[in-house]
């Protein structure tokens, strides 16, 4: 029970607050050369890491990314959460994102992917990304996926819109969909997509809770979309005692 008192305590933490060190890992793919080319998430990681550097996050940048530069990525962030004991992370990813029988994939902007069996050699498996953040054991991390748009391939099928539940979440962790699964995110019409444009307008509310960020942001884009898209967040804090 003790530990999932301080867990809880985390969550209800501002991100501002603490002296623990804080590090986080912003990709933003946009540029793609093999599918339709996304205007936002490079103006959508750019601005996430002003947003978090003025929290106190120390903030890995990775546009326009190859699955070597994602996975690098992934590596670095693992190994800075390993080597600051309780220290927090936040991961967080725009671009186009897909889901392959229970799995979800983010792809990297140079991918040629000719079939849905090539995701997992040519994609960046959500899962063995939080697989790796998982293996730092540090207390927090929030894990933030603004990577539901529309399946871009055309050998996608009808029942492949949006991403999927994690089939395994990581202890100690809050995990953030742009909207519900199964379902798509808007690119947005402005600088940013719709989900991060009300996640940073919040994020630079001074002391919001971490879970009232997240919170606030669900209903900013449901009531900004018409209850058409609707974050999604799963918390694994509070199933340990």
């Amino acid at each position: 029970m003790k530990k999932v008192m301080v867990l809880m305590a985390l969550v209800l933490l501002p991100l501002a607050l603490g002296a623990q060190q804080k590090f986080a890992l912003v990709i933003g793919n946009g540029a793609y050369t093999s599918t339709r080319e996304l205007n936002n998430p490079v103006n959508d990681a750019n601005d996430m890491k002003a947003a978090l550097e003025g929290l106190g996050f120390r903030v890995d940048l990775v546009l326009n990314g190859s699955l070597q530069a994602m996975e690098d990525g992934v590596t670095r962030l693992k190994n800075r959460l390993s080597g600051a004991e309780g220290s927090y992370g936040f991961f967080f990813y725009a671009g186009h994102g897909v889901q392959s029988e229970g799995e979800n994939y983010l792809i990297p902007v140079d991918a040629a992917i000719q079939g849905e069996s090539y995701l997992r050699t040519k994609a960046l498996p959500v899962q063995a990304a939080l697989n790796e953040i998982k293996q730092a054991g540090n207390p927090l991390n929030v894990i933030v996926l603004d990577a539901c748009r529309d399946n871009p391939f055309s050998w996608s099928r009808g029942g492949s819109r949006g991403l999927t539940v994690v089939g395994a979440q990581p202890a100690d962790s809050l995990i953030v969909y742009a909207t519900s699964t199964g379902s798509t995110a808007a690119d947005g019409t402005g600088r940013n997509g719709l989900f991060t444009g009300q996640l940073l307008k919040n994020l630079k509310t001074p002391g919001l809770e971490v879970y009232d960020i997240f919170r606030r942001t669900a209903a900013d884009v449901r009531r900004a979309s018409d209850g058409k898209q609707i974050p999604a967040i799963y918390s694994q804090l509070s199933y340990e005692a």
